[in-house]
C-alpha cells in the first residue's frame, strides 16, 4: 500500500485566476468615477445654459442706451427711438402698482394709482380696489400708465424686486426717486404683428428717470 501512495503522480497547483476578474473590478471603478466620462459635455452643457441665460436676454430686450444729461436737459436710445427731453427737479413719489412689467432690463412699464388719489380714494370709500366694491368705477379711472426707467444699477435691481411682486398679483406701494421728464422729443410709436393682428402699443403717460426706488408695502389691503 505504501509503495502505491508514492508512485502516485504529483497533485497539480490550483489554476491561476482568470483575467476577467480583474477587468470586472476595474469596470466597476469606471461606473464610480463616471463624471469623468462625460465632464466635458457636463462643462460644455454649463456654459451653453449661462449663455442662454445671461446673454440672450440682453439681445432681445431693448434696454434704453447712452443717457447723456446736460444741466435740465437729457437725451437717450429708448428701443428704437433716439428721444431727448426736459429734466424736472429731482423729487420723490408714490404710488400704488396695479399691475406691469420690465420692458426691458432697465426699464418697466407699470398701470398705478399716485398716492394722493389712493388717500382720496380711501376717505371716499371703504373699499375701491375690489370687483363690485363701492369705489371700483373711480379706482380704474384713477390708474395711469407709467414708465420708469432706471439711471442706476441698483434701481434697476429693485425694479425687478417690484416685477416679482406684481407677477404673484400683489397691489404694491412704491416710493421713487428721480426726475420727470417733460415734453419728449422723438419718442416713435411701436406698431407690433401678430399674425393678421396689428397692435399698437400705448405709450406711458408719464416717464421717470430714476436713481432709486423703495418698496414701502410690498401687498396693499
Amino acid at each position: 500500500m505504501d509503495q502505491q501512495n508514492i508512485n502516485l503522480p504529483p497533485v497539480p497547483p490550483p489554476p491561476t485566476p482568470p483575467f476577467f476578474e480583474k477587468t470586472k473590478e476595474i469596470d466597476c471603478l469606471e461606473e464610480k468615477t463616471w463624471f469623468s466620462r462625460y465632464k466635458y459635455i457636463i462643462i460644455l452643457t454649463a456654459i451653453f445654459l449661462a449663455v442662454f441665460v445671461i446673454v440672450i436676454p440682453r439681445v432681445f430686450h431693448k434696454d434704453v442706451k447712452n443717457i447723456q444729461i446736460s444741466g435740465d436737459r437729457v437725451s437717450m436710445t429708448l428701443g428704437k427711438s433716439n428721444i431727448s427731453a426736459e429734466l424736472a427737479t429731482k423729487s420723490s413719489a408714490s404710488f400704488l402698482i396695479n399691475s406691469g412689467k420690465m420692458s426691458s432690463l432697465n426699464t418697466g412699464e407699470f398701470a398705478v394709482i399716485p398716492m394722493e388719489q389712493v388717500r382720496y380714494l380711501e376717505q371716499k370709500y371703504t373699499d375701491f380696489i375690489h370687483c363690485d366694491s363701492p369705489g371700483e368705477e373711480e379706482g380704474k379711472n384713477s390708474l395711469i400708465n407709467v414708465g420708469l426707467i432706471a439711471k442706476t444699477s441698483t434701481a434697476e435691481m429693485k425694479m425687478r424686486d417690484v416685477e416679482k411682486l406684481v407677477e404673484k398679483g400683489n397691489l404694491v406701494v412704491v416710493e421713487i426717486y428721480g426726475s420727470e421728464l417733460k415734453n419728449i422729443q422723438g419718442l416713435k410709436r411701436e406698431i407690433s404683428s401678430y399674425g393678421i393682428f396689428v397692435v399698437e402699443k400705448v405709450s406711458p403717460n408719464i416717464y421717470y428717470l430714476i436713481d432709486d426706488i423703495k418698496i414701502i408695502k410690498e401687498k396693499y389691503q
